[in-house]
């Protein structure tokens, strides 16, 4: 009685140099799949290969899917405009000899010398784009003045020393300083026991006007020296350097 050999195919995978194959055993090489015609098969696979059957190859690559749609065009972002050509502080739109090529909606223009800003509501060029008062950056009373009004005078509702200058044409908010000061801690109390020493304060407000935050507190520095108060920051030992505010109250 004769005796059948292997019979049934082997999967082996990628086919891997230096690999001794047997018969019926099945590899992936080249973009086809082989199937090995002896034992001890080392032979690489290909077309010219006496030792390997070709069973299966790549196909040919499919043509290019159709191109999909375009997404839909973004918002454009507003953009800022300098000068005196919009001005009236009006509350209907109209249209102004600002030079403006392209005006987009929204777009903002500020009036130098009135410090108010108007903002477009119609696009366009110069004599089709519209715009319209939106506020004034003097603040002020219960009636917005023009800049001539306000040159140089005093804030009293938000500070003494407060003044708005002229900047470049821009009205902008200064002190004797030179720039805003946050005021000092308040409320500060110390406590003393046998083994140790409180100190509790609260910190300062930021200044806000209309909404808008000029100047803001960033922190509180507590340094020590002995002998005598500290000049500076530099001037002694930081014992408390305070982000977090009101934390100490």
């Amino acid at each position: 009685m004769a005796v059948a050999g292997k019979v049934a195919c082997t999967p082996k995978g990628d086919w891997v140099n230096g690999t001794a194959y047997e018969v019926l055993d099945i590899v992936k090489h080249d973009g086809a799949s082989w199937m090995s015609k002896v034992d001890n098969n080392s032979q690489e696979p290909s077309d010219t290969a006496l030792n390997w059957l070709q069973l299966a190859k790549d196909g040919v690559d499919g043509t290019d899917g159709t191109d999909g749609t375009n997404g839909i065009d973004g918002v454009d972002g507003s953009l800022w405009y300098r000068g005196t050509a919009v001005s009236g502080k009006i509350s209907t739109p109209a249209a102004f000899n600002t030079g403006i090529t392209e005006a987009h909606t929204n777009d903002n223009y500020l009036n130098t010398n009135e410090g108010a800003i108007y903002h477009c509501v119609t696009p366009g060029d110069e004599s089709t784009a519209t715009w319209v008062y939106d506020m004034t950056l003097t603040g002020g009373g219960s009636s917005e003045p023009t800049w001539s009004e306000v040159q140089g005078k005093p804030f009293t509702n938000i500070g003494d020393g407060l003044e708005v200058v002229d900047v470049g044409g821009v009205p902008t908010l200064t002190s004797n300083g030179g720039a805003l000061k946050i005021g000092d801690v308040s409320g500060a109390s110390i406590s003393s026991n046998m083994t140790e020493v409180s100190l509790t304060w609260s910190d300062p407000a930021d200044i806000v006007v209309d909404g808008t935050t000029l100047a803001a507190w960033e922190g509180t520095l507590v340094v020590r020296k002995a002998g005598s108060a500290p000049a500076n920051r530099n001037d002694g030992t930081v014992i408390v350097d305070n982000k977090v505010r009101n934390q100490y109250s």
